[in-house]
């Protein structure tokens, strides 16, 4: 599984983000790859990510497995105020997922190594 949709999957099952991303009327969560679909804006909050760089981490036997991405999330919306709170719950909410383990993904879930 990708990065780019490990970083969905999450947010969609974060009730915080739900607040600000999810719209009940079109039964759509806002959070997109690289670039915002015409007309999503005007339906409220919405989120965009784009990997800017990807590491590929080395040890002495040679290139590991594990990768460090670089990842940019962009938060829209018309209203200031409302840009800020998602911002602030997405920066909260990076302090809770492990992107590089996938225990999160099990039946059922289990809480991330910190």
């Amino acid at each position: 599984m990708t990065l780019e949709a490990k970083m969905r999957l999450l947010a969609q099952a974060d009730a915080s983000l739900q607040a600000y991303l999810y719209s009940s009327a079109n039964k759509t969560f806002r959070w997109f790859d690289r670039h915002l679909p015409q007309g999503y804006i005007s339906q409220g909050t919405c989120v965009t990510v784009l990997r800017v760089s990807t590491i590929a981490m080395y040890a002495q036997a040679g290139r590991l497995s594990t990768e460090q991405a670089r990842m940019q999330i962009d938060v829209r919306d018309f209203d200031a105020v409302k840009v800020s709170d998602a911002a602030s719950a997405i920066a909260a909410w990076l302090d809770t997922v492990d992107f590089l383990s996938d225990v999160q993904f099990q039946s059922p879930p289990s809480t991330p190594r910190q």
